[in-house]
């Protein structure tokens, strides 16, 4: 199984976005353009979604596979990451969050098999050791069609028919 972990902001939204919405920033405004950039990764690669931008924390899931819906989302949603909180040196809870690379592992931990590859869209670099699985969008623009290369690189597009290499190997 390939995954994508998606990010929101910064990523399925921008500031461009929200520039040509007059500066108003909607609930749930998402850029129908880059949810179908996003569609066409999973498409040519046959990876599935895990959330992993902070609207898990406001929207259940079933929330956000209906706002994803409602703006051309055509993929599979597999679950959220989970929220983890970095503790202090007496196992304390703080406030802040732990780095969101933390929160992909553990959901790649929990899994029963490891993906066979993941890539994380987001617009931070919070993924400690898992940076080089990322494809870090810029929150002007969101996802753009570098993005989108990147991301099917890292993840690796679907096998090619062989039956269709064999008759172009074939002289003629």
């Amino acid at each position: 199984m390939k995954v994508l972990f998606l990010d929101f902001d910064g990523v399925l939204n921008s500031d461009a976005l929200f520039r040509a919405n007059g500066n108003r920033y909607l609930a749930d405004m998402l850029d129908v353009a880059a949810v179908a950039r996003v569609n066409a990764i999973l498409a040519r690669t046959g990876a599935r979604v895990v959330v992993s931008s902070t609207w898990r924390l406001g929207h259940s899931l079933e929330q956000l596979r209906e706002v994803l819906a409602r703006h051309g989302f055509a993929g599979e949603i597999l679950g959220v990451t989970p929220v983890l909180r970095d503790v202090d040196e007496d196992g304390i809870a703080v406030t802040r969050d732990a780095p969101r690379g933390l929160e992909i592992q553990a959901w790649i931990d929990d899994q029963p098999e490891a993906p066979e590859s993941f890539v994380i869209l987001d617009d931070d670099a919070d993924m400690v050791h898992l940076a080089p699985r990322l494809v870090r969008t810029r929150f002007a623009v969101g996802l753009d069609d570098d993005g989108v290369e990147a991301a099917v690189a890292l993840l690796g597009a679907h096998d090619v028919d062989p039956t269709r290499d064999a008759s172009r190997a074939q002289p003629g």
